[in-house]
């Protein structure tokens, strides 16, 4: 409802047009190239690749700690480079997908919205892309020359996941992929590339990770359903409905804690990963968060991607927090 219609007097109108004209009287803001470029990355949602990647470390000191590995750290800044710049090649290379194929209009919610206001060249956001995508290659085969080739699989799945994104995204396998790549394969890989060896505790110990990332991308879909249904896509919350989508949410919420609680109780974990329950109010805030959410109001869950993204970086701070602490008391 428009303010003249709330206020329903002409001291109203008045008030509001006096309020337009001077917003319209605003000179326009202007960024430098810089900063569009670091809004157009989404830097922001690093967080979802490097959070695995230093998880992934806590385990392998915790191993070596124990006398079961020995690692080689200094391929942990490759690690971290290749990752973070297939997830940033991947941002931009949908964003473009998603401008092309009309998902992202100027009404819309998501993405940097760079290309949907006109403030940079769609073909620079794929050379950039591709550009990161082959920064990542380049390390992946430096990687490669000094452990194994059984490291190519790992970065195969993450480049042509990457570049492929939206493709699964469109066919409601968008959630699918993001829990493999971003969760199961990101740990594992930075595993083996450190160590040589993927021991089955670490598959256990991506578990939780990658649930709490897959929330991000099933948030943001639950939020966007009536956006998307406009364009011929469909995404999972399209395909089995807003009610499934926010019990999907709460049950990955659910089995990440119950993850940690089993591997704990296993033997797997100590109790010092317990502290990832210090997160667990923020846990419940978003489920409260996503349950407002309605078709027709995409609005009413506009965070729900951020808050999502928030839960997933303290969730990690505090699990590998608590695995460090534990390698410590060995």
């Amino acid at each position: 409802m428009k303010a003249p219609e709330i206020l329903g007097n002409n001291e109203g109108n008045g008030m509001t047009k006096k309020r337009m004209k001077m917003q319209m009287e605003k000179p326009p803001e202007t960024r430098t190239k810089m900063a569009l470029w670091i809004c157009a990355l989404r830097l922001f949602s690093l967080p979802a690749s490097a959070m695995p990647i230093l998880l992934a470390g806590a385990y392998v000191f915790s191993l070596q700690r124990q006398g079961l590995a020995n690692p080689e750290w200094w391929l942990l800044p490759l690690i971290a480079v290749a990752g973070i710049s297939y997830h940033l090649g991947a941002n931009l290379i949908s964003d473009f997908y998603d401008w092309k194929s009309g998902v992202d209009r100027p009404d819309t919610y998501g993405s940097s919205r760079l290309l949907v206001n006109g403030e940079l060249p769609p073909p620079d956001f794929l050379r950039v892309g591709f550009a990161l995508m082959g920064l990542g290659t380049v390390l992946g085969f430096v990687m490669i020359y000094f452990t194994s080739w059984t490291l190519l699989w790992f970065g195969l799945a993450g480049c042509l996941g990457g570049i492929f994104y939206t493709k699964f995204k469109y066919v409601a396998l968008g959630e699918l992929l993001i829990f493999t790549l971003f969760g199961l394969l990101m740990v594992a890989g930075a595993v083996f590339a450190l160590t040589g060896d993927v021991p089955r505790d670490a598959w256990y110990l991506a578990i939780p990770l990658a649930c709490l990332t897959t929330n991000i991308l099933l948030a943001n879909n639950t939020r966007d359903i009536s956006h998307d249904r406009r364009v011929p896509i469909k995404t999972m919350p399209i395909l089995f409905g807003i009610r499934t989508a926010k019990v999907e949410y709460a049950a990955l919420l659910g089995t990440a804690y119950l993850a940690v609680a089993l591997m704990v109780g296993t033997g797997i974990l100590d109790s010092w990963a317990l502290l990832v329950f210090l997160t667990a109010p923020m846990a419940l805030r978003n489920i409260h968060y996503i349950n407002r959410a309605e078709v027709s109001e995409p609005a009413r869950i506009r965070e729900g991607d951020v808050m999502a993204a928030r839960l997933q970086m303290m969730f990690s701070i505090a699990l590998i927090g608590g695995i460090i602490i534990s390698a410590f008391r060995v």
